[in-house]
């Protein structure tokens, strides 16, 4: 044939060559996607979203998509995004990282060159919120007890008998000072004050004023220090 009809062998390998792309759809994959319904004419076989479930979870279907569409990649990789970002909607990192870290997923989203990009997109940013949340919390249950421990320390002052008035403000200004709740200044006051009532012979006079500067170092404005300060002294 090649002798006596050589422009019919040119041809032969024309049609080979052109007819490449079309035997993709003698695959399974291929046939999922041309493939009509029996009694309904006009209707495929499968639903274009379980098209993207079987694709996108082997690399030899995906690149026979590919070749579906004549090679060209583009269509393939913003269907796998869309579909990616369906199956990674609502997992936390670990969830997603562990998704897309299995080996069929790896292996699609590496042919598709979309591996970094989705890890950036739906881990880090997930990741990264997650490390600011359990922050956030830890900071609210500090504060919490932080709260209480001052409230409990507060009690201790207001009730304190006279000899323990100035211990029990220590231990408050102290605990003010080591979990920084006050101002400097304020808490040196507060020392100050307490030095003064220790060795002052107006013990009631001394405890006002020594009360009203350790309201001043826990923050409590003017009313505030002067209810402390009423309270704790018997006034």
């Amino acid at each position: 044939m090649k002798k006596y009809a050589p422009s019919f062998e040119r041809f032969l390998d024309d049609y080979r060559r052109l007819s490449q792309p079309l035997e993709v759809f003698n695959t399974r994959v291929g046939r999922a996607l041309v493939q009509e319904a029996k009694d309904a004419p006009n209707y495929y076989m499968t639903d274009a979203a379980q098209i993207a479930n079987t694709v996108f979870n082997s690399r030899d279907k995906t690149r026979a998509l590919i070749d579906a569409f004549g090679g060209n990649r583009e269509p393939v990789v913003a269907a796998a995004r869309q579909y990616f970002a369906n199956q990674l909607a609502g997992k936390n990192a670990d969830q997603a990282a562990k998704f897309l870290q299995s080996d069929r997923i790896r292996q699609v989203t590496q042919e598709l060159g979309l591996g970094d990009e989705l890890f950036r997109r739906y881990v880090q940013p997930v990741a990264t919120a997650e490390r600011r949340a359990a922050a956030a919390g830890q900071v609210i249950k500090e504060k919490s007890k932080q709260r209480e421990d001052v409230a409990k320390l507060v009690d201790d002052l207001k009730y304190s008998p006279p000899n323990q008035i100035a211990s029990n403000a220590k231990r408050l200004v102290d605990y003010v000072r080591v979990n920084r709740l006050g101002k400097p200044e304020d808490i040196e006051k507060a020392n100050e004050a307490i030095n003064e009532f220790l060795q002052s012979q107006d013990k009631q006079g001394a405890a006002r004023r020594m009360l009203i500067a350790v309201g001043g170092a826990l923050g409590l404005g003017y009313f505030g220090r002067q209810t402390l300060s009423g309270s704790a002294t018997g006034d």
